[in-house]
């Protein structure tokens, strides 16, 4: 019975310390952060993965922040997909947003953000798919291009202290992607095209962490 006493005094003090002081924490300071995530494509044919990165925000003012932020993710396009045949799509985003940030009385900071990036992507395909031409197969390359695109999101911020805050966040990109391919028939004459337009939309759900100078 002691024991239980202890543990539900405990389990109040805790919290309430974390708020206690809330004035004196900054909201939003400069600092790098880490975070990580999952990433959902809006292609069904192209798979979800794990996705994780580096973020450095600069604090101008409690309700306003520029932040650079880089992940990487690399998934996987189970099937013929606006062009591309099955293989492995590896991309990252280099995105700078603007964060509108509304801090609580208490630790809490949920922000909005929007902006855009550059999307250095790779593919790589699948070993095992050739070109068909009759019965025989040629070999066949695919390549994605890098793109540019934007970013809409939103998330909340908690203070641990001072220094320290943890966070989540929910983030949809869009992102257009030109591609090529090409193949080598027997007699070695190499036919090739583009492809006009890969959709590279996803959204991004994951959590950070973030050490804060000021």
């Amino acid at each position: 019975m002691k024991r239980t006493a202890l543990f539900f005094l405990a389990c109040f003090i805790f919290p309430t310390s974390l708020v206690r002081g809330s004035q004196d924490i900054i909201p939003l300071g400069t600092g790098v952060g880490m975070m990580g995530g999952y990433a959902t494509y809006a292609d069904q044919n192209h798979g979800g993965s794990v996705a994780f990165g580096l973020s450095f925000i600069l604090g101008l003012s409690r309700n306003f922040a520029i932040e650079i932020a880089g992940t990487r993710s690399e998934s996987n396009i189970t099937g013929s997909t606006m062009g591309l045949a099955p293989g492995k799509f590896t991309t990252i985003p280099i995105q700078l947003n603007v964060q509108f940030r509304f801090p609580t009385s208490a630790r809490l900071v949920p922000f909005i953000s929007i902006g855009g990036g550059y999307y250095i992507n790779t593919y790589k395909i699948a070993p095992n798919v050739v070109f068909s031409g009759g019965n025989v197969g040629y070999p066949f390359i695919e390549n994605v291009r890098n793109s540019i695109g934007g970013q809409i999101g939103g998330g909340i911020d908690f203070f641990a202290n001072a220094k320290i805050a943890l966070g989540a966040r929910i983030c949809y990109s869009i992102s257009n992607a030109k591609g090529a391919w090409s193949y080598t028939g027997p007699t070695g004459i190499v036919t090739s095209g583009t492809i006009d337009k890969i959709k590279l939309n996803y959204l991004f759900l994951g959590i950070n962490v973030r050490y804060v100078f000021r």
